[in-house]
């Protein structure tokens, strides 16, 4: 038998097959019961990446799921015999001293949020747990500890870019609706 193709890896993406190494850590989800498995996970480290990853699932034809953290208690963030997309490599931050507004990639884990602002003084009220991902945690609002006191996770989002299912990037300071 020919030896397994290596896994294809862009600056942008990096297509791991369900033989490659460093699949079973990229399917990991928090809910261990969830035991579906994409053909291929695509993890992402650019929004070029991302777009990248959709084209590949159209030319396949294969149902797509999006991975933040992957905590989903429903295993939303997986599929079965399709594409993951993985966004835990876009996980920058940036605190703007000025303004006080945070700059965080959609892959960004709960725990790095507090490790990189709290030290600054500076909290997002959120969830508790540190493996939830921002992205999932703001669409889903971001029920916490404080939110009586301070709102949901989402009540504090100023602006985002996203790509949706085709491909395409909106970005909310062109369209301000996107916010609501």
């Amino acid at each position: 038998t020919p030896a397994p193709e290596p896994p294809r890896q862009t600056e942008d993406v990096l297509f791991l097959r369900t033989d490659d190494p460093g699949y079973a850590a990229a399917r990991q989800v928090y809910n261990a019961g969830i035991l579906l498995r994409p053909n291929v996970i695509a993890s992402c480290a650019t929004e070029t990446g991302v777009q990248k990853a959709l084209e590949r699932a159209r030319t396949e034809n294969w149902p797509v799921a999006v991975k933040s953290g992957g905590h989903s208690f429903e295993g939303f963030s997986l599929n079965d015999d399709g594409l993951l997309v993985n966004l835990a490599p876009m996980h920058d931050l940036l605190l703007d001293p000025k303004s006080g507004l945070l700059t965080a990639g959609p892959g960004c884990r709960l725990r790095e949020v507090n490790q990189y602002l709290l030290p600054k003084g500076r909290f997002l009220p959120s969830g508790s747990c540190a493996t939830v991902g921002l992205a999932g945690l703001t669409l889903g609002g971001g029920y916490g500890m404080f939110a009586r006191k301070w709102g949901l996770t989402c009540d504090h989002l100023r602006s985002f870019r996203m790509i949706d299912g085709t491909g395409t990037t909106h970005d909310s300071a062109e369209d301000p609706e996107l916010l609501w």
